[in-house]
């Protein structure tokens, strides 16, 4: 239905720049002449509004207002075409009808509360799901408590929020390490899984704590900040089991 618009909407922009072309170069001025004129400017208006309506789903505001002028503008043609009936007025009155038609269709897609119904196959895969997840936890292999103490906690500020041995405090340990919105599980299980996995943050104010953990001069590390090739601010730390934590501040 979009590219019946924006097809619609360029004959709109053509027949305007006709309107005005006549009106502005063919005759002289005179007051029939400038209605005229002020006509085709309204017309390629009407075309313009259209693809601004329509870019990126359009907001519901302006399909309506998209909507009301393609009706007045359907209108005046309608009016026009048994007082001056010729093929310009037909044509145009053809146009605003088509694009008329297309944003009542996108509004009614757009349901009554402005927001796109979803696609039948969606809702039926989503009513058959089973599962519900409510938090996602990496899981990181580590070889020493303390040191995985040392980066995640007393570097990176981390908080322990639990942890379990099989035989009090004794390896091989698990715990729960967590930050924010931000929760590690550290395992020194060797059948939990390997080293050298890697983590993705999304997280805001990266910059103040990049230069909250440079000043508590960690021997071990000394990150920068980078622009990603996804244009957002970076930085990625290595714990001493060679895992990696990547934090990404979107910009």
């Amino acid at each position: 239905m979009k590219i019946v618009i924006k097809i619609a909407s360029l004959g709109c922009i053509l027949l305007g720049l006709a309107h005005t072309y006549v009106a502005a170069f063919c005759h002289y001025m005179d007051i029939d002449n400038l209605w005229f004129l002020g006509s085709g400017f309204a017309i390629i208006l009407a075309g313009l509004l259209n693809f601004v309506a329509i870019n990126k789903g359009g907001s519901r505001f302006t399909l309506m207002l998209a909507l009301l002028a393609n009706i007045l503008l359907c209108g005046m043609f309608s009016f026009a075409i048994p007082l001056l009936k010729n093929s310009q007025v037909y044509i145009g009155g053809f146009i605003f009808l088509i694009t008329t038609v297309g944003f009542f269709v996108l509004l009614l897609r757009n349901g009554i509360n402005g927001k796109p119904k979803q696609d039948t196959k969606d809702n039926n895969r989503n009513e058959n799901d089973t599962l519900s997840a409510t938090k996602t936890i990496p899981m990181l292999r580590i070889f020493d408590k303390n040191k995985a103490i040392e980066f995640y906690v007393n570097w990176l500020g981390f908080s322990v929020d639990w942890e379990h041995s099989f035989s009090d405090g004794e390896p091989p340990i698990y715990m729960q390490i967590s930050k924010s919105e931000i929760a590690i599980h550290l395992t020194e299980h060797h059948g939990d899984c390997t080293p050298g996995g890697k983590v993705y943050i999304e997280c805001t104010g990266l910059k103040d704590f990049h230069k909250e953990i440079l000043n508590k001069k960690y021997p071990y590390n000394a990150p920068g900040l980078e622009i990603a090739p996804w244009k957002s601010l970076c930085m990625e730390v290595i714990d001493p089991f060679g895992n990696k934590l990547l934090f990404s501040e979107p910009r």
